[in-house]
């Protein structure tokens, strides 16, 4: 119980830091808890506001398909100046 609670200050205190690893943390915590895709860091980009995802197709439809819902948590969590769309 101690080290989800450690885990969850830890992964607020690096969104409160607006980083861009940790804005790539979150966005692939997020992908992996609706999707169950497994996403390497390299994979995911961030620029202007704009999150770009590589991968198969079968996962970007995924991503399409549920795009809306995804956007909405990870704006909520990291803010709508850090991410405003995902590609």
């Amino acid at each position: 119980m101690e080290d989800k609670s450690i885990s969850f200050l830890l992964e607020k205190y690096k969104m409160l830091l607006g980083s861009e690893a940790g804005i790539r943390d979150t966005i692939i915590k997020i992908i992996e808890d609706k999707l169950g895709f497994k996403i390497d860091s390299k994979d995911v980009t961030i620029k202007n506001g704009v999150v770009t995802i590589k991968g198969s197709s079968y996962l970007k439809n995924e991503l399409y398909m549920q795009k809306d819902e995804i956007l909405e948590e990870l704006i909520n969590k990291v803010g709508k100046r850090k991410v405003n769309r995902i590609r």
